[in-house]
């Protein structure tokens, strides 16, 4: 019995080692008062701001240039704002070379064991990591996006779910 209890507990401990805890030094789960603070000494005062976002324009982190890094957050019934989704966007001059961003951010992502899919439309897309809030979940994902000013890749923490208010 205790063998079988230390094996659970390893393996519970194993899987908490790859959920994505924090990006930017900002716990996810944070207060929205908490990552603003943290991200300011971080990055400087942002470029925009509303009670669901703080985004920051041409940053850089982690030795890759970033367009824009968004932080959002998600509400209780009380008011209350959690920290729970990061992405980080990188600006392409074409849909070809967001894929290749796409691959080479993927690639540096790694430690999250990324695994490459494909969408029902031949695009692809990669998924790892460990949702902090559900462990039956993914928690990294990066993909080439479309925005109405052109395209890129881009890095997703989340959105993880801290509000659990399900019936």
């Amino acid at each position: 019995m205790k063998k079988i209890l230390f094996i659970l507990l390893f393996l519970m401990v194993a899987l908490c080692g790859f959920a994505q805890r924090e990006v930017c030094g900002v716990s996810f789960g944070s207060s929205y008062s908490t990552t603003k603070n943290a991200l300011q000494n971080k990055f400087g005062y942002c470029d925009n701001s509303d009670k669901n976002e703080i985004v920051y324009y041409n940053k850089s982190y982690g030795g890759v240039f970033f367009s824009r890094i968004m932080f959002e957050f998600q509400y209780d019934s009380y008011g209350r704002g959690y920290f729970n989704n990061c992405i980080m966007a990188c600006d392409c001059s074409s849909i070809a070379d967001a894929r290749l961003k796409a691959k080479r951010l993927a690639s540096m992502l790694s430690k999250y064991d990324m695994e490459e899919r494909t969408k029902t439309d031949g695009s692809t897309y990669f998924i790892g990591g460990v949702d902090p809030t559900d462990s039956s979940q993914y928690g990294v994902m990066v993909y080439v996006a479309q925005w109405s000013d052109g395209c890129g890749a881009a890095i997703a923490y989340g959105p993880y779910n801290y509000v659990q208010e399900d019936f």
